[in-house]
């Protein structure tokens, strides 16, 4: 055993048990299992490989779960405000998964680049971290697939999650710009921690096509569409 292991004991990403290294205790790990192993309500298969979701004009939409329960809101509110390494590494795990499983979609990585949608500069400053630039590097890392900036967050627009779809929609179109000399190839990857309208997702889509993306994939942690 490691000292730091003695003086800082690995914990449960969900609940905070402490483990004997696993990113899951016993029962948050059945929990999470359970989650994603439920099947779309469409299409029947499990979320990992449901291809149901559309988010124009995004070529494919994945992500690991639906966001409904207690447990999966608990995951990606630390997700979105606890800087937990161990959370991210974890979370970038099952992402990999999920991307591998598009593999026949994205016809192969070659020509492509993982990218993440922004944080707003006050969810920078409150909470002191981006969670999807994050999340997309260490997936980057596991994946071997390289990661660009291609978005930027534009100031002082409204929060999302206050707004009602028809506002989150226009307000998402204004809040996001190309990043400086930004230029995508062929394939980008879209990386986000939840999917709730799909809106930002849908202005980020919209940006790497102008920016000369001519496939793109979306992948979030949890999606509610």
């Amino acid at each position: 055993m490691r000292i730091t292991d003695i003086l800082f004991p690995p914990k449960c990403v969900a609940c905070g048990k402490v483990t004997e290294g696993e990113y899951l205790c016993a029962d948050c790990e059945k929990k999470y299992r359970d989650m994603c192993g439920e099947r779309c309500r469409r299409c029947g298969k499990p979320h990992i490989d449901c291809r149901c979701n559309k988010i124009a004009p995004a070529d494919v939409a994945l992500h690991l779960f639906e966001y409904k329960s207690d447990f999966s809101k608990r995951l990606i509110f630390a997700l979105k405000r606890k800087n937990s390494r161990r959370l991210r590494d974890f979370l970038a795990v099952e992402c990999k998964k999920a991307i591998f499983s598009a593999i026949t979609d994205i016809e192969g990585f070659s020509d492509c680049v993982l990218t993440y949608v922004p944080r707003s500069r006050e969810g920078i400053s409150e909470y002191g971290f981006d969670q999807s630039k994050e999340l997309c590097g260490k997936i980057s890392k596991l994946t071997g697939i390289p990661a660009a900036t291609l978005f930027a967050h534009r100031a002082h627009f409204r929060k999302q999650k206050v707004l009602t779809s028809d506002e989150r929609k226009e307000n998402a179109e204004m809040a996001y710009v190309p990043a400086k000399n930004a230029k995508a190839p062929y394939k980008v990857i879209i990386i986000d921690d939840v999917s709730t309208t799909g809106s930002t997702l849908s202005a980020c889509s919209k940006l790497a096509r102008k920016l000369g993306a001519g496939f793109v994939c979306v992948v979030t942690v949890a999606s509610s569409q």
